[in-house]
Formats: C-alpha cells, structure tokens, sequence
C-alpha cells in the first residue's frame, strides 16, 4: 500500500555532507543498519523534513513549520523548502500560512536548477495540488505557480529524467495517472494507469518507472520506455498511454516511496513491515523480479519510515524520519555497495553509471 493519496552529474560533496537543519544542533535519533554488501552513513539529519530532492548543487528538504497559532490557539503551519549545500541552509520557498494541517508537503523535485514542489490539500479538503517552481536570479529565489488546486489534479510523486518534470497523482478526471509538465509548464497526462498512486523515477536510458498499488494484483510497477516518453511529449504519441502499453510490468514490495530510481539493473523503493508502522529501502532486481532488503531503519520514538530513494554515481540515497508527520526528525542515509556487492552488480548489468539524457 502506498503513503498517501494519490547522473555523472556528482552532488557537489555529497559524499561528506554533514550537518544541521534550519540551525538545529540536535542531530536525529534515526540510525540505519545496512545489509551485508552494503555500508551505509548519515549525510544530513535534522527536523521538520518530510521528502527531498537531489540535485548537481546538494539536497533540496521539504517538509511544514508551525509560525504560530490563530485566534483559538490552533496551530498555524507553513509548509517550507530549503538548500543544503554541505555546510549552509538556505530558505528557497515557502507556501502561505494555513490551519492545521489542511495542506502537506507531499513531493519535490529539482531539474536544471529550478525547485518544483506540491503543496497538497488533505483528504477533507479533496486532494487537490498546487505545484510551484521556484528559481534562483542570481540574487533571490522566484517562486511561481505552475499549477493550482482549483484544476482539480492531486499530485503523489514529483521526478524528473534531467529534462522536465514527471510524477503521478489523480487527474480531474479521478483516474489515477502518470503526468509531466510540458516546455510551458502545462499539466499534461502520461498514462492512464488505475488504482491508487505510488512512485516515480527513471534510470540512467531515460524510461520512466511509475507505481501503483492495483486492487486486484497489490503493488505495481509499470515501465515506459525512454521512446515512449519522447513520443508523447513531442506529440508523435497524442493520446496517454494505458496500462497495458507499459513496456513491462513488476509486482514489487508494498512501499510508500514517492521517488524509486533505478540504476539500469535495480529499483530502489521503499517497503512497509506487515503492521504499516515502520519501512526501510529495497532493491528490486529488474531481471530476476526479487527484492532484497538494503538494511533496516531506527531508533525513531514514534514510526520509523523511508521515503524518497535516490541512485547517484553507483550510491543509494534515502531519507528516514520519526513518524508519518512533516514535523519531527530526519535524516538522509547514503548507501554504498562494499567492493564484493559492486562486482556482482557490474558483471550483472546492475549497475550504469553516467548521467540522465538531457
């Protein structure tokens, strides 16, 4: 069941990133114990992050911030986008104030510099998204609206192929989709691919990956070929796709990753245990459709959940925080296969280096 509704580009000193969130010096609780052929480090860790985003320049943290409560004494939240370089937070963006928690920080992603970010209605107010982008002028951060709630379209994943922006959620039509948006920023549907949202994420070629958890069959992945993604966004392709003109199709671990990437050979995700209270990254073998566990998530006090999983320069990315909520602990994880594991991984095809088409 998924969480909610719905390349040799080297991050500028990613391996040794190291420090605190938004100026808080208590370092997260979160630990993760790596499975053999794997060894793992903690490359950020701080609070109110609940997704990320990799990009050439660092990591990208999103999560809600209270700034302070009404006239009831309910809490006021903002929901907050913020760089980390390695050594300095800076704030890119933030939504305007609202109640509670009527909107979530649900996905983001960064392709060429520009941040796109939803900010996500919850369940009682529809689902519905806005999507912005934010850019840096050289002096300040822009932000502006690419897409607003009142079309009706709810976003679950935000990825991108190093061109333009990918995700899924559920279109106005209240069919479950993969959509992109185009050289104008326009919404435009993908596939039609029914059941309920899950992930997105390309490798290396260019083919998109986009989950679902089908009623019938449970967790799905559905893969688009690289062909396939350039037909439509340049019109030779006018009509989306259905489910049935996936390139292949893979029952996967239940997971709730918004962003599962694979490496050519494997796709990374993020599965639940059986009680839907903790979960922790997977490698899910394209060739051979097994998944083995990359290690095990804790130390959290209330849930111990991995969300968002990234595969940069031969290296696994995650992020584990306390708890189903945008506010608590976090932490970004960097996993590497040791020397024995890289082999197989090489030798199996699993591996492939290099950065996304552009």
């Amino acid at each position: 069941m998924y969480m909610g509704r719905r390349w040799t580009g080297v991050v500028v000193g990613i391996v040794s990133l190291c420090g605190t969130f938004f100026g808080d010096t208590a370092q997260a609780a979160l630990t993760f114990d790596a499975a053999p052929g794997w060894s793992s480090s903690e490359v950020w860790s701080g609070s109110n992050a609940s997704h990320f985003a990799v990009g050439d320049d660092g990591f990208y943290l999103y999560g809600a911030e209270q700034v302070g409560t009404d006239g009831g004494g309910s809490p006021l939240h903002q929901n907050v986008v913020r760089h980390f370089d390695g050594v300095n937070t800076v704030e890119v963006a933030r939504s305007a104030t609202f109640s509670g928690s009527d909107y979530s920080p649900d996905a983001i992603t960064v392709v060429n510099g520009e941040v796109y970010w939803a900010h996500v209605q919850s369940f009682s107010l529809g689902g519905s998204a806005n999507v912005f982008r934010s850019s840096f002028d050289g002096t300040n951060w822009v932000t502006s609206q690419i897409l607003d709630e009142s079309v009706g379209a709810n976003v679950f994943s935000l990825s991108t192929d190093g061109n333009r922006v990918y995700g899924t959620g559920v279109a106005p039509s209240s069919n479950n989709v993969a959509f992109y948006f185009d050289d104008s920023d326009s919404y435009t549907v993908l596939a039609e691919l029914g059941g309920a949202s899950g992930g997105t994420g390309f490798d290396p070629n260019g083919n998109f990956y986009a989950g679902l958890f089908d009623f019938t069959d449970g967790s799905k992945v559905l893969e688009y070929s690289a062909d396939q993604v350039n037909d439509h966004v340049s019109g030779v392709q006018v009509t989306p796709y259905g489910g049935s003109d996936a390139n292949g199709s893979f029952l996967v671990p239940g997971t709730g990753s918004p962003v599962m990437e694979s490496d050519g050979g494997s796709l990374f995700g993020v599965e639940f245990d059986p009680t839907f209270t903790n979960s922790s990254p997977y490698a899910f073998d394209l060739l051979t459709n097994t998944a083995e566990s990359l290690g095990t998530l804790s130390g959290a006090a209330a849930n111990n959940l991995a969300t968002d999983v990234y595969v940069r320069d031969g290296s696994v990315y995650f992020m584990g925080r306390d708890g189903f909520g945008p506010f608590g602990d976090a932490a970004i994880f960097q996993l590497i296969p040791e020397p024995a594991t890289f082999a197989m991984l090489v030798v199996g095809g699993g591996l492939v280096l290099g950065r996304r088409r552009r």
